[in-house]
């Protein structure tokens, strides 16, 4: 029997030891004499890529040890050094039928091929890659790369396979629809990716198949009757050496340990605009902390996660909460204008659907907002109400400084002093200091 196993968008499976070793163990299982490959998003995003860099998805996608890749558009979030860089130091062969840069196919030179022919159980099994034409949208025009029609690139990559000998063609296509190129070219199987949820249907003879997101799932396709199989992986016992990927690479980058322990859980908000809670109090308390201010904020958009469990808490799991790589930055701000951010912490001033939420969270000082429109009632910074004139440091995460989304009342042109530091360091090193025992204290309230 030939076989392929699929899966696709891996994504933030690289941030569970446990979920990432029931995918190793489901494809060691089903592996042999298969061939594996994988449709995109296979190197970010997630929080390990973001914080610990290329290393993540190299050691992850090392111990996965898949035979075919093709890239997504989530893999260049980083940049293209940054995706060429995993491709050279996974297990895989890259393919990539559809993008340039500087007018020459990508990848040329750092092993990334646009197709290539393996053989499988006796069956030479021809497998291309396209990616998404939203590539360039997502990226903000910023990456220096073409996307050509992937039907018109797929039809030219099944001919050069057919010619090479290929007795069935694969397409890895990163691309959501993938309809099209099975109504119009001459592949035989779809093995797609970049959207939920899993499917598996025909089109004029050609099988697509897609399985779940942040590796759920695995599709085991055979390809000489051309029938699919999807194995939830849950169904599957973890593979040691697949949590063992996962921990060695948290180690080496000093993340693994324990930094506090907590008594009972901390619950993170389950929507922007949650008000004042216990992890915002903390992480705001910690841009203060560090940058030695006299006031710290933090936007609800910045918080990620939904809980601490009771018992140990490791630096990775405050590197979840606030997994962004901006640093934090001091201002020096007027009273007035001081008390002009602490005003557009009300949600109404973002629209949001609930307008008597917050978003955002302050240490430093409290406010009082009026409950029908709300202006600011009361504002004090170190239990003394904010003088206008004077002048105040304000600590905050780049992001706010350089954005108007949340803030407009302050900008680039304020700073005055940056730590370079990303802010998940400052959230850890405040827990090596004081512990996590936030509470909620009523530093924003109404009336």
């Amino acid at each position: 029997m030939t076989r392929l196993l699929h899966y696709t968008d891996l994504e933030g499976v690289y941030d569970d030891p446990e979920s990432f070793g029931r995918l190793v163990g489901c494809l060691d299982t089903l592996r042999e004499d298969a061939l594996v490959v994988g449709a995109g998003d296979d190197m970010a995003p997630s929080v390990s890529t973001t914080v610990i860099g290329a290393t993540a998805p190299s050691a992850a996608l090392g111990a996965l040890d898949p035979d075919i890749e093709t890239f997504g558009n989530h893999d260049f979030d980083h940049g293209v050094d940054f995706a060429l860089t995993v491709a050279s130091e996974t297990p895989a062969t890259y393919v990539s039928a559809n993008l340039r840069v500087d007018g020459h196919r990508f990848g040329h030179g750092h092993g990334v091929e646009p197709w290539t022919v393996r053989d499988v159980d006796g069956t030479r099994v021809g497998v291309f890659g396209v990616t998404t034409t939203e590539l360039a949208a997502v990226s903000d025009g910023t990456l220096p790369i073409e996307v050509t029609d992937p039907v018109a690139a797929s039809r030219d990559a099944v001919a050069a396979l057919r010619e090479a000998g290929a007795e069935v063609v694969v397409c890895l296509a990163h691309l959501g629809d993938d309809q099209q190129i099975a109504r119009e070219t001459e592949v035989d199987v779809i093995c797609g990716g970049h959207v939920a949820p899993a499917r598996s249907e025909r089109i004029d003879g050609t099988l697509l198949v897609r399985p779940d997101i942040e590796g759920r799932s695995v599709f085991e396709i055979d390809l000489d009757d051309r029938e699919a199989t999807l194995h939830d992986t849950d169904a599957f016992p973890p593979a040691e050496r697949g949590v063992d990927a996962i921990h060695s690479f948290r180690r080496e980058a000093g993340l693994d340990e324990p930094v506090a322990r907590l008594d009972a859980p901390v619950e993170l908000p389950e929507y922007n605009g949650a008000g004042e809670t216990r992890i915002g109090n903390f992480v705001a308390d910690a841009i203060r902390w560090d940058g030695d201010a006299d006031v710290g904020i933090y936007h609800d958009g910045g918080l990620r996660g939904d809980r601490f469990p009771a018992g140990e808490v490791t630096a990775f799991d405050l590197a979840s909460t606030v997994p962004f790589t901006d640093s934090l930055c001091i201002l020096d701000v007027s009273g007035d204008r001081l008390r002009a951010v602490l005003r557009q912490l009300d949600g109404r001033c973002l629209g949001l659907a609930d307008e008597r939420s917050w978003f955002g969270n302050v240490s430093g000082a409290r406010i009082v907002r009026n409950a029908s429109d709300g202006t600011l009632v009361e504002a004090t910074v170190d239990g003394a109400p904010i003088d206008d004139d004077r002048h105040y440091s304000l600590a905050l995460p780049s992001y706010l400084s350089t954005s108007d989304h949340v803030i407009d009342a302050v900008g680039e042109d304020d700073v005055v002093r940056r730590t370079d530091v990303p802010v998940y360091e400052s959230v850890i090193e405040y827990a090596r200091e004081f512990g996590v025992a936030p509470e909620v204290e009523g530093r924003m309230r109404e009336r």
